[in-house]
């Protein structure tokens, strides 16, 4: 059963017919946990930056085009389930 709390992109229909490394996706998340994987993607960014100076040393458009690429899919996920008829 789906909770408000989790986040899955497979139904419970789909769970048991995934084997191996797609059981992935079947994988739920709460809320905290996709809040506390986004802080260490931004610690290990920092870490990056403090150990290599190089990393700090682009442009300030490198660092834009970093930022779109990687909202690209969140957004489109988002829009997609904001427009869609079943909401």
């Amino acid at each position: 059963m789906y909770m408000m709390n989790e986040l899955s992109t497979m139904t419970d229909d789909d769970n048991s017919t995934r084997t191996g490394i797609l059981r992935v996706f079947s994988f739920k998340f709460t809320f905290i946990d996709i809040r506390l994987a986004t802080g260490t993607g931004v610690a290990a960014g920092l870490l990056l930056a403090k150990i290599w100076n190089p990393a700090l040393s682009f442009e300030w458009y490198w660092y834009l085009i970093a930022m779109f690429a990687l909202m690209m899919k969140p957004m489109l996920s988002f829009y997609a389930q904001l427009f869609s008829e079943n909401a």
